[in-house]
């Protein structure tokens, strides 16, 4: 779940809230199984989960909250817009005494697991071996089709 790890030490890093008052947790997951090959290896599954992110006595409005994460997703989760079409994040909150105020977020994600060719790799597939791993996987959003004969 590095998407919602990321975030979550994202928002750490604002100080917004210190580690001991910031949770964050997968639900409901779900794995698309694929096999797509890439120069690199392949995507081999997509999983689908709920981040679930509580803040506890954040000081911050809401409001701030709120257009902290929305920048983060747009930068750091292209594919949420355009690859997944995911939908968009939920939230509970409830407001303190003291002007501090408890969050709850429901984000959901979407990961791709990719497989690396790897001679010594703990993964077995189509006759080889392959560990997991991250790369870059392109992928064509416009193309042309041309007949070499007319040339």
């Amino acid at each position: 779940m590095n998407k919602l790890n990321a975030l979550k030490n994202y928002l750490i890093q604002l100080r917004l809230v210190t580690s001991e008052k910031i949770e964050a947790y997968p639900e409901n997951g779900r794995m698309d199984i694929i096999s797509k090959p890439g120069k690199q290896g392949l995507e081999i599954t997509q999983v689908y989960y709920d981040g679930i992110i509580e803040l506890t006595e954040v000081k911050a409005s809401f409001h701030h909250i709120a257009a902290i994460i929305s920048a983060w997703l747009v930068e750091q989760d292209h594919d949420r817009f355009t690859r997944f079409e995911l939908d968009n994040p939920e939230f509970d909150y409830d407001l303190k005494s003291d002007h501090t105020t408890d969050i709850q977020l429901t984000i959901p994600f979407c990961e791709s697991v990719y497989l690396v060719e790897n001679t010594d790799g703990p993964i077995a597939y189509d006759n080889q071996r392959y560990d997991t791993g991250d790369y870059d996987l392109w992928v064509a959003e416009t193309g042309e089709v041309t007949d070499a004969s007319t040339r």
